[in-house]
């Protein structure tokens, strides 16, 4: 098992895949996989050390896998005080958000047709005093979902942003694919600064509705398992709806509307652009976001160090599992059998099987003797059985 597991073997194994989308090894190609044989003693001797080793890793691996799910707790509490404003002050002097503003300000920049969406409820939330709400689809002046045209590592057409690169509120350019058609044109697809996007779809309901704000004009387009909200500028800062849309009770609603269908989670762009977003006067929201970055920044630090450790830890299993099998894990025995030697004993013992089965010839029926034991088993194995299959197959018994 370790041994299959190893970097050695890995990389057999991923030389002999086959297929595109979805990767696999028919057993044949698995069969042709080469595993390092030592002695039988030293086998055990390996073993036995890894699981030592590793125990210990993933003891370590699960304290940090605590300390993740109590930072992200600690951040979703955050959020919740933020959006019912437990980070602003009392803003009477300051006017309550013109709503039919905004909406006039959203169908001027809207490409055709616009109109108002009306807000969902989210239960359990109360507006604060000199707030209000407006729908995500009413602060917004056009969204859609992305392209759907096929993407890989190394193909030449433009690149097309996924869901990985959705992380943590920004959009991460590290893992990016491209367009294998390089005649496609997706700049339609581009971002511009302030466009939202959200995962729409996903195997996990906590992954559905995870928000990616854009921060700089990106000749990236977006791929189909994403929808873009395009801000309408001066209705609402990008980063506050980030906030709002990733607290306890909007993620409890986002969760509820999403649908399920095969194993996936799925949300429309109808469904997101009836979301409410509570709004304070535009001040509020970027004092409050700035109290939320220096409450985070603690559980932000603790969350890098943990994801680094993680990382490390990855590498410890296999660096581990790399050197028990280029033996210089645990100490070898020259006075121990050889695993060749070993496996020629094997071979010689089932060659011997082999011939003395040709050998012996099968008795035929009529020379079986009928026993009262015989007899006996027929009618216990009868009393569990129709008795036409029995009369059918009590001879041959």
């Amino acid at each position: 098992m370790w041994a299959i597991n190893s970097p050695q073997v890995r990389e057999q194994i991923l030389s002999y895949q086959t297929g595109t989308t979805r990767k696999r090894i028919s057993r044949k190609n698995l069969e042709k996989v080469q595993i390092g044989l030592p002695p039988l003693a030293e086998q055990h001797r390996i073993a036995e050390a890894i699981d030592g080793y590793l125990s210990r890793v993933d003891s370590a691996t699960s304290n940090l896998s605590l300390a993740q799910h109590r930072t992200d707790r600690l951040a979703s509490l955050l959020l919740g005080k933020a959006a019912s404003g437990g980070f602003s002050e009392p803003v009477e002097e300051i006017d309550q958000v013109d709503i039919s503003a905004i909406e006039q300000l959203s169908r001027s920049r809207a490409v055709g047709r616009w109109k108002p969406v009306s807000p969902i409820e989210v239960k359990g939330y109360s507006l604060p005093p000199n707030w209000t709400m407006a729908s995500l689809g009413t602060l917004s002046h056009a969204s859609g979902y992305g392209t759907s045209t096929k993407c890989d590592y190394g193909a030449e057409g433009q690149p097309v942003l996924r869901i990985p690169n959705v992380q943590s509120g920004t959009i991460d350019l590290s893992d990016v694919k491209h367009a294998i058609d390089t005649e496609i044109d997706l700049t339609k697809f581009f971002l511009e600064p302030g466009d939202v996007l959200f995962v729409r779809t996903n195997g996990s309901p906590r992954l559905i509705g995870r928000v990616g704000v854009v921060d700089r004009s990106l000749p990236y387009a977006f791929a189909s398992y994403l929808i873009r909200f395009r801000l309408t500028p001066g209705a609402v800062e990008p980063r506050w709806v980030e906030l709002v849309t990733q607290s306890p009770l909007w993620r409890r609603t986002i969760e509820q509307y999403a649908a399920s269908s095969a194993g996936q989670y799925n949300l429309s762009a109808d469904t997101l652009s009836q979301l409410p977003i509570p709004l304070p006067p535009l001040e509020v929201q970027r004092k409050t976001l700035e109290a939320v970055d220096v409450a985070l920044t603690g559980a932000r630090r603790l969350a890098s160090a943990t994801t680094d450790a993680e990382t490390r830890a990855t590498h410890i299993r296999s660096a581990i599992l790399a050197r028990a099998f280029t033996g210089t894990l645990v100490p070898q025995n020259s006075a121990e059998e050889p695993a060749s030697t070993l496996l020629q004993r094997i071979r010689a013992e089932q060659e011997a099987r082999r011939k003395d089965k040709v050998k012996r010839k099968p008795a035929r029926r009529s020379q079986i003797p009928a026993t009262a034991q015989s007899y006996e088993l027929l009618a216990l194995y009868s009393s569990n059985l129709p008795h036409k299959i029995i009369a059918q197959q009590e001879f041959d018994v």
